[in-house]
């Protein structure tokens, strides 16, 4: 994209970020790091970058293809309700790395309650995995130490 032309300019960014996005789903962190990438490539005036980022997560907003409440509801859900087990901390780590807001992982993380935490261990531990190795991947001791009390408790 050589030409700044006004308009050619913003087509051509939010076409690229329109085809990043429709890989998966996105947080704000990410297609913001991801304009970063395509203005370092151009040669634009910082407001008119602040323009057109400004811009273009207002129309992603506006289309719902961007909303971070909404990407943390769903990795929490994903990893509660598949196949391998994800301590609370790793998703927490997760999504503070992809830039989701503190305030919002509370507000979704308790979806991950104690009897998710508890049926996690429990499969853990039915696969022989060690109480170090479950503290290593994140999970609570008292949740260990009630999940093996229990199986010695059905011996």
């Amino acid at each position: 994209m050589k030409d700044n032309n006004s308009d050619d300019l913003f087509d051509w960014i939010y076409s690229k970020i329109l085809l990043f996005i429709s890989y998966k789903e996105r947080t704000e962190f990410e297609v913001i790091r991801k304009l970063r990438i395509l203005f370092g490539r151009q040669y634009i005036i910082d407001s008119r970058k602040a323009e057109i980022q400004n811009k273009i997560l207002d129309n992603l907003y506006n289309l719902k293809l961007l909303d971070d409440r909404k990407y943390s509801k769903m990795y929490i859900k994903e990893k509660i309700e598949g196949e391998k087990p994800v301590s609370k901390p790793k998703i927490i780590s997760f999504l503070i790395k992809k830039g989701v807001p503190r305030n919002i992982i509370e507000d979704y993380i308790e979806l991950y309650d104690f009897d998710v935490e508890f049926e996690f261990v429990k499969k853990e531990i039915s696969r022989g995995r060690a109480t170090k190795y479950l503290l290593q991947k994140g999970y609570s001791l008292d949740v260990i130490k009630g999940v093996v009390d229990t199986l010695e408790d059905v011996k």
